[in-house]
C-alpha cells in the first residue's frame, strides 16, 4: 500500500515538474517607419505570445491630423481561408487601430516580424500568401471618413523574453509538500 502512495506521489511530482517546465516566448515588435496614405505616420508596439500566436496588446500612436494612441487591445480573431489574422485595438474615444497579418503556416506561433503594405496596394506588397506579409490600416471614426491606409512600414522584432508561468509555483509548492509528508511520516514511524 505504501509502494502505491509513493508512486502515485512521484507521479504527481514528475507531472508538475513537466509543467514547470514550460516557458513562454514574450516577443515586442516596433512600429517602423509607419507611413499612411493620408501621410499620417504611426509608432508604437505590439507584444506577442510567439509560442501559441496570440497577440496580447497593443500600444500604437497615430500621428495625422490629430494624434490617437490605441493602447488597449480589443479582440483577437482569425480567418482561417486566408490565414489572415485580425487585432483590434480601441481607444477610449472608439477610435480603432486594426493590425492584420497574413501567414501561411495557419498561426503566429515563431512569427518574427515583416514588412508592413497595406491590401489596398498590394502591387507594392509582398504575396499575402507568403509567410509574415503583414498589413495595418487605422479607422478613425469622428476625424475621417473610410480607413486610412498603411503605406510602408515594418514590425521589428526588438526583444524576446521568456517567462515560465504559474505552474512552476505550484510544483515548488508539490515537492515542498512531498517534503513535509516525508518528514512527519518519519516521525510517526519513529515513536
Amino acid at each position: 500500500m505504501h509502494k502505491r502512495i509513493y508512486a502515485l506521489i512521484a507521479v504527481v511530482a514528475m507531472t508538475l515538474s513537466a509543467l514547470a517546465a514550460h516557458a513562454d516566448a514574450i516577443s515586442i515588435f516596433t512600429l517602423t517607419n509607419a507611413t499612411f496614405q493620408s501621410g499620417a505616420t504611426g509608432a508604437g508596439t505590439v507584444t506577442m505570445d510567439t509560442t501559441n500566436g496570440s497577440v496580447i496588446g497593443v500600444d500604437v500612436t497615430y500621428f495625422g491630423a490629430t494624434t490617437l494612441g490605441f493602447p488597449i487591445l480589443g479582440s483577437q480573431e482569425s480567418e482561417p481561408p486566408n490565414n489572415l489574422y485580425n487585432f483590434i485595438a480601441n481607444n477610449a474615444a472608439g477610435d480603432e487601430f486594426e493590425l492584420a497579418i497574413a501567414v501561411t503556416t495557419g498561426s503566429l506561433v515563431g512569427y518574427a516580424g515583416g514588412d508592413l503594405c497595406s491590401l489596398d496596394t498590394s502591387a507594392e506588397c509582398p504575396d499575402p500568401a507568403e509567410p509574415g506579409a503583414s498589413f495595418v490600416s487605422v479607422v478613425i471614426p469622428a476625424n475621417f471618413i473610410g480607413v486610412d491606409v498603411l503605406q510602408s512600414g515594418s514590425l521589428a522584432l526588438t526583444s524576446t523574453e521568456t517567462t515560465t508561468p504559474e505552474p512552476s509555483s505550484i510544483a515548488l509548492l508539490g515537492t515542498g509538500l512531498i517534503a513535509a509528508v516525508g518528514v512527519f511520516r518519519r516521525k510517526l514511524l519513529h515513536r
